[in-house]
């Protein structure tokens, strides 16, 4: 059960879903504190940097 839904939520469709809203946060200073749309942010990248080793295991 977890390992699909892990492996959903790493498909390059759901982090362009992620990140096009992190995007959109860091865009709206008022709506999301800063620390957190950085926070958001750098775990975007990190997502698509560690997917295809995520999905290799």
């Amino acid at each position: 059960m977890w390992g699909s839904s892990a492996r959903l939520w790493f498909t390059p469709p759901a982090q362009s879903t992620v990140c096009a809203a992190a995007a959109a946060a860091a865009a709206l200073p008022h709506f999301w504190p800063g620390y957190f749309s950085h926070i958001t942010h750098s775990l975007c990248i990190q997502l698509h940097s560690g997917t295809a080793r995520l999905l290799k295991i």
